[in-house]
């Protein structure tokens, strides 16, 4: 699948950072997907619509949403846009770490910097993606994700 592409990113007058990341649409076979990939197997992979993810962060904290076009290479195909994710991301604390925990610890995450617990919903996220409506306008997804970031990763002024 093709690697996502920085759009645009800018500091808001909140002073979070917005970013835009896009992925366009592939064809395994076509637009070599595998590439540089070890497998074993010369097996198809499928096809993927194009994709947004946007991105709130501040401080090492931030939150993102993905959503698929439902667009693809294939003009015959399209299918109507489907909301995957929303998720908070920040530094781990201890109990991230426990056996109880519920986010995921991981390591090189492009919201926090380093390392990141992070946590998520796909309902959520169709949510915000009916609340914001298609086609999708970059200002106004950034407007809906700002209520999780207070809720989820509140920063102390």
């Amino acid at each position: 699948m093709p690697k996502s592409e920085l759009m645009l990113s800018r500091v808001a007058p909140d002073g979070m950072t917005e970013e835009v990341y896009f992925s366009p649409s592939y064809t395994c076979g076509v637009h070599n997907c595998c590439e540089g990939m070890l497998r074993d197997d010369k097996s198809w992979h499928g096809i993927g619509s194009s994709m947004y993810r946007y991105v709130l962060k501040k401080e090492g904290r931030g939150i993102s949403f993905t959503y698929y076009t439902g667009q693809y290479d294939q003009p015959d195909l399209v299918r109507e846009p489907m909301a995957s994710d929303i998720s908070w991301h920040r530094p781990p604390v201890e109990a991230d770490r426990s056996e109880d925990a519920y986010a995921a610890v991981t390591e090189g995450c492009d919201v926090t910097g380093g390392e990141c617990a992070c946590d998520g919903s796909g309902l959520l996220a169709e949510e915000l993606l009916k609340s914001v409506g298609t086609p999708v306008e970059h200002g106004a997804v950034f407007h809906a994700m700002r209520p999780f970031f207070r809720e989820w990763l509140t920063i102390a002024a």
